[in-house]
């Protein structure tokens, strides 16, 4: 028997209005269990992921602000955000990964602290906890 650590990474990247000023682009990164593999079995699994009918772009365009620090200093770049999602799909806590300070990081904490529960990650039919790591770029 082999041991295997199966992770799965989607990308999503959405563009918003030609008005606004904050691009995001979305890397999720989905870590769902150290499993056992033998030749003749097949393990199913999907990763946490926000629900179909959700429109993030809607979303971000009504929450999501470039910080006036930020855009006094001319800062840019992108706060990666890890968000732990329960079996239950609801957010156990978010913690800032990539840090670009000047209220970047807040503001990011911010807009997903509204985010909707999330439909949870399945390991052998199994729901199970997981982590989502959401990179918001920040550009003027």
């Amino acid at each position: 028997m082999k041991t295997l650590l199966l992770t799965v990474i989607s990308t999503m990247t959405l563009a918003l209005s030609a008005n606004a000023q904050v691009a995001f682009h979305f890397p999720s990164t989905h870590v769902l269990s150290e499993i056992t593999r033998t030749p003749d079995c097949r393990e199913y699994s999907r990763p946490a992921a926000l629900p179909k009918e959700f429109n993030f772009r809607k979303f971000a365009n009504e929450r999501l602000q470039y910080p006036e620090l930020a855009r006094t200093y001319g800062i840019e770049g992108a706060v990666i955000v890890q968000i732990n999602v329960a079996p239950s799909g609801k957010t156990q806590f978010i913690k800032i990964v990539k840090s670009l300070g000047y209220g970047c990081d807040a503001e990011a904490i911010k807009m997903t602290d509204d985010l909707p529960d999330f439909i949870p990650a399945v390991f052998k039919g199994r729901l199970i906890p997981s982590y989502v790591n959401l990179e918001i770029r920040f550009k003027m």
